[in-house]
Order: C-alpha cells, then sequence, then structure tokens
C-alpha cells in the first residue's frame, strides 16, 4: 500500500488530502490489524456485485491443487450471460461443459 501511495502521490491528491503525507507502512499494518477480517470482505463483495463481477474461491487441501476445486465452482456461482475466464488448468471438457451448462 505504501509503495502504492508513492507511485500515485499526485494522482491521490487530486481527491485526498494529505496533510502528513502519505501514511507509512506501520499506519497501513495498524490501520489493517484493528479491522475485523469479515468487514473487508463484505465491502469487497459489495463491490464485486455493483461492477458485475463474480469471483469464487475453494480452498483445496494441502497436498492438493487448483484442478481438485476449478469443476466445483461453476455449482457455487450465477454464471448466466457471464463471461468466464480461466487459466490453462481449468481448461478441460468437464468444467467447459458446466460453464455452458449454466449459461455463461
Amino acid at each position: 500500500m505504501e509503495v502504492f501511495g508513492k507511485a500515485k502521490k499526485e494522482w491521490l491528491k487530486t481527491f485526498l488530502r494529505l496533510p502528513g503525507g502519505l501514511p507509512s507502512h506501520d499506519t497501513f499494518n495498524r490501520v489493517f490489524s484493528a479491522l475485523e477480517p469479515e468487514e473487508p470482505e463484505k465491502s469487497f463483495i459489495a463491490r464485486t456485485q455493483e461492477n458485475h463481477i463474480a469471483l469464487g474461491e475453494i480452498k483445496v487441501d494441502e497436498k492438493s491443487n487448483e484442478i481438485t476445486a476449478i469443476p466445483r465452482l461453476p455449482d457455487l456461482l450465477v454464471l448466466k450471460g457471464c463471461i468466464v475466464t480461466i487459466d490453462a488448468m481449468g481448461c478441460q471438457r468437464d468444467i467447459a461443459a458446466k460453464i455452458v451448462d449454466k449459461e455463461a
């Protein structure tokens, strides 16, 4: 966050007052540490719905990879009318069929 702030300082100043300068790494750390973990998640979900973005995430077992989770994701998401992007590992016939069946 601090690096981003430094890189975009002039742009940020077009809509933020920064009388004390940009917040430091330590300041960002204190703020994020004080947040309840669910709150940023709720905000993120609200923003993705407002912008018509659907994201899915499934935790995989420690000695596994995303190929075990990808086939389950279409079942969890409303995909009708959506564009679905996926990396090469997910480009398999059964996964594509599920996406098509969901009218994406």
